[in-house]
């Protein structure tokens, strides 16, 4: 059942949201985090690993070194093509529902909510 459940999720999942691999970058915070910023366009390097957990830079931003990281490793590996960055957010999301769905049988989250039912 906890299979079924995890590849109805993965397939509902993929039915609406795996066209992003066709979008493009938006004008909202794309040029900001991604297109626009020198660390994240060079990928994974020394300098922008050491930047990501640092506070500089970053007056118009969030810190999230484990964001930064992501973008710099999408860009590492395909460049700015948008499409392949969209589809790295869904695969992220897709393993996160997994997770939680998995972590609610383990806890027993579940069978509350069974028992509550036949109650």
């Amino acid at each position: 059942m906890d299979f079924l459940i995890c590849l109805g999720l993965v397939i509902a999942t993929l039915v609406v949201y795996g066209q992003v691999r066709h979008h493009d970058f938006i004008s909202f915070d794309d040029p900001l985090y991604v297109t626009d910023n020198r660390y994240v366009r060079d990928g994974l390097t020394f300098e922008g690993i050491v930047w990501s957990f640092s506070f500089a830079d970053k007056e118009k931003t969030y810190w999230h070194p484990l964001t930064w990281l992501s973008h710099m490793l999408d860009c590492h590996l395909y460049g700015l093509t948008p499409g392949m960055h969209h589809r790295t957010n869904l695969i992220l999301h897709l393993a996160n529902t997994l997770l939680l769905v998995l972590d609610a049988y383990d806890t027993g989250l579940c069978e509350l909510h069974k028992t509550a039912q036949t109650s």
